[in-house]
């Protein structure tokens, strides 16, 4: 089963499809007769290329929803001082720009259209996020392909699991990790040192992905690492500022942690419906570019 990180996917593919307009110089999402279709168009594209590389493979394809449980653990790390009131999660999106409500509004009329493709689920948990859904996914239906940007689905790597990032052509399997000298679950905790501006998570203070690496490298999780560092008596100034700011570590691993154990619906996967994507590529998106490959989605 391959495992779309959907509102992930799509925005990106907004931000790529875009084209320079010498008037205003500036670039702008595809359009096609008044219709911004630059985060279809792109997802289309991609699931294309998917299905072509695995022929047969069922599709599951995840929306995201707000987090409740994890902007109240962040509330509650503001009100005890372990963060400041800037390092809210997911704090630095704009959710109020033109650009972001353009997204969105593609974003529900992909999800609105993913039925007609053969062989593909759409799932959208309300107040779930698409991480923990893929998550209790992966574990719950081993043999998976996660397709996503996020890095924080290297915790889910396994022998059964993988990761590919089809935008940059980067695959991430149990061996590429172990090649960095840490395993899949200690991404979180490399995650957790070095922070996530994606995502606002503030990490700690002078400490990037190197050091991040070489302090989990020596120590081990950040659970056992705190433990290692108390007991020293000489403490060089990253592994001082490990233990100064050790609160804000373990909440930011909190944020960074997939839940794997969020009740899924089963996979069911339908036949499609060729002539109404036929319509919707050739009507109402002017994909006439992706016609003829059609088949691949629908058969």
């Amino acid at each position: 089963m391959i495992l779309i990180d959907s509102s992930n996917l799509a925005f990106r593919c907004h931000y790529v499809n875009q084209m320079f307009d010498p008037r205003s110089k500036t670039r702008k999402p595809f359009e096609y007769n008044g219709h911004i279709t630059s985060a279809i168009f792109g997802f289309y594209k991609n699931l294309i290329m998917l299905r072509r590389a695995n022929p047969g493979r069922p599709m599951v394809c995840v929306f995201d929803s707000r987090n409740e449980d994890k902007h109240a653990l962040v509330k509650q790390a503001q009100t005890d001082g372990v963060l400041d009131a800037s390092e809210g999660y997911k704090g630095t999106r704009n959710r109020t720009s033109s650009d972001y409500a353009l997204v969105i509004e593609q974003l529900d009329e992909l999800r609105a259209t993913l039925s007609f493709v053969c062989n593909l689920q759409v799932v959208k948990i309300d107040r779930q996020e698409a991480d923990d859904i893929i998550g209790s996914y992966a574990v719950q239906y081993p043999g998976t392909i996660i397709v996503s940007g996020d890095g924080d689905f290297q915790q889910l790597v396994n022998e059964k699991t993988t990761i590919l990032d089809g935008m940059k052509g980067i695959q991430v399997t149990v061996e590429s990790l172990q090649s960095s000298g840490i395993t899949p679950l200690q991404a979180i905790d490399v995650g957790a040192l070095q922070g996530d501006t994606s995502d606002n998570i503030p990490g700690l203070p002078g400490i990037g992905e190197k050091t991040a690496l070489k302090l989990v490298q020596t120590y081990g999780n950040l659970e056992d690492m705190i433990e290692k560092l108390a007991a020293k008596t000489k403490l060089n100034k990253a592994e001082a500022t490990v233990l100064q700011f050790k609160e804000k570590a373990l909440v930011c691993k909190k944020l960074k942690a997939i839940r794997t154990d969020l009740p899924v619906p089963a996979p069911s996967f339908g036949p499609g419906d060729r002539a109404q994507l036929t319509a919707l590529f050739q009507d109402r998106w002017g994909f006439k570019s992706l016609i003829p490959q059609l088949d691949i989605l629908c058969t």
